[in-house]
């Protein structure tokens, strides 16, 4: 059993990096500087970031990785997680996988909160597989309790044209998921959006673009707002706080000439962020 008064364990199921903070790397040592115990089961292995150079893919079988994962359904441990967090897939088949994992987990812990981060594309398209992209829209998805895509994702799996946040709001709904967080939504001039979609509210949070901002941006919000959620805020709230963390942490990261986000460097940021981003409910449809 979890001891009382203590956090959540969060199953990070993404990819890891030996330099660099992105993926399940990133997402792993921010869950922990906030105070969740992480269990984390890498989809795939990189050197580092593909953006810096090619790279080399360490990629688990896929039954070495099933086994894994029913390890832990056999263990005594399961009473510890509480979340998740399903991100970048090295293979199709681990959906799957990943999948009857959520299933039978949740057989016995029907509040376990799920979310997808669909790590599928960007402003140049997608540049996963398109088997990778189906398992995603398709197996995922619909079992996340939270989403987390970017603009571009979001257009990808709904087959839509945004042009508006008025836009992805009702491509947001349209996705087969819970609630539905858009990064890079759209925004002022020389800022940047992010919009949280509920079933009958929406919410915006602006903040002025940081230029040459680092990869990873992405993987480091969805385990922010995860765990702010976890915690007990609401999504208003935990927008606000996410985003805020995020800014400081990318300040930091640019002002050093760093090509990595230095999540070490600026971890009091992810606790105590100085940025205060406030959020706004847009008007109801």
């Amino acid at each position: 059993m979890r001891p009382a008064q203590s956090k959540p364990a969060v199953l990070v199921l993404s990819s890891q990096v030996g330099r660099g903070a992105i993926g399940g790397s990133a997402a792993s040592f921010a869950l922990q500087r906030m105070g969740f115990p992480v269990w984390f089961l890498p989809t795939i292995i990189l050197p580092f970031h593909p953006g810096h150079g090619p790279v080399t893919r360490i990629l688990p079988d896929t039954e070495s990785f099933s086994a894994a994962l029913d390890d832990v359904l056999k263990s005594s441990w399961t009473d510890e997680i509480g979340a998740v967090l399903a991100g970048y897939l090295g293979d199709p088949v681990q959906a799957h996988v990943i999948a009857e994992f959520i299933a039978e987990l949740k057989r016995s812990h029907p509040t376990l909160t799920v979310m997808c981060d669909p790590v599928i594309g960007d402003s140049g398209g997608a540049y996963v597989p398109q088997a990778v992209f189906e398992a995603q829209r398709d197996v995922l998805l619909p079992l996340a309790d939270i989403a987390t895509p970017n603009r571009h994702e979001l257009a990808l799996l709904t087959e839509g044209t945004p042009t508006s946040n008025s836009d992805l709001v009702t491509l947001a709904r349209r996705l087969d998921a819970g609630t539905v967080a858009v990064t890079s939504a759209f925004a002022g001039e020389g800022r940047t959006g992010t919009l949280l979609v509920e079933e009958d509210a929406a919410f915006l949070a602006e903040n002025e673009t940081v230029e040459h901002a680092p990869h990873g941006t992405g993987d480091l919000f969805s385990a922010l707002l995860l765990a702010h959620r976890l915690d007990g805020r609401d999504n208003a709230e935990a927008l606000s706080a996410a985003t805020s963390s995020l800014v400081d942490v990318l300040a930091c990261s640019v002002a050093a000439g760093s090509d990595e986000m230095l999540t070490v460097a600026a971890q009091e940021a992810l606790v105590r962020p100085i940025a205060v981003i406030p959020t706004i409910q847009l008007p109801a449809k």
